[in-house]
């Protein structure tokens, strides 16, 4: 699996990015300006995928095939998926408008006629994944065949 830690942005767009950061920190060390663009701790983990290259070295010092293959990994970033983290650990939503406030049968407001509220705008506390997203399909579903 890979992640792409700016979606927003093309490669193009983050290389611009990059260069001038690079340009505008010239004599301070790569490790130091890749937290500028990254979390500390992922900052670190990005540079130790690259090969034989060394995070105290100076950003002046770095070639531009160096830098390419970092604007490389920021936009595809490697990750091994190794497993889940346990049912304790499990990501768990709530929040949300009370039922009460629903009609049930066609998930319309009972404060506001034409409002609809469905999946995760409901206060309905529920383990994510599947549950959620099944939660959205059938109020969505019961909400638009009485809109």
């Amino acid at each position: 699996a890979t992640i792409d830690l700016f979606p927003g942005r093309d490669l193009g767009v983050l290389d611009t990015y990059v260069t001038q950061l690079f340009d505008g920190n010239k004599n301070r060390d790569v490790k130091n300006v890749m937290k500028l663009i990254t979390p500390t701790g992922t900052s670190s983990a990005i540079l130790s995928l690259l090969p034989r290259f060394d995070p105290e070295k100076k950003v002046h010092s770095i070639s531009k095939q160096e830098r390419k293959t970092l604007v490389n990994l920021l936009k595809i970033l490697p990750m091994t998926i190794t497993g889940l983290m346990g049912y304790e650990r499990a990501v768990v939503a709530d929040g949300g408008l009370a039922i009460s406030e629903v009609e049930g049968k066609t998930m319309r407001s009972r404060m506001h006629a034409n409002l609809f509220i469905t999946g995760d705008l409901l206060h309905i506390s529920r383990p994510s994944g599947g549950y959620s997203l099944q939660l959205c399909w059938t109020t969505g579903w019961v909400a638009g065949n009485n809109a």
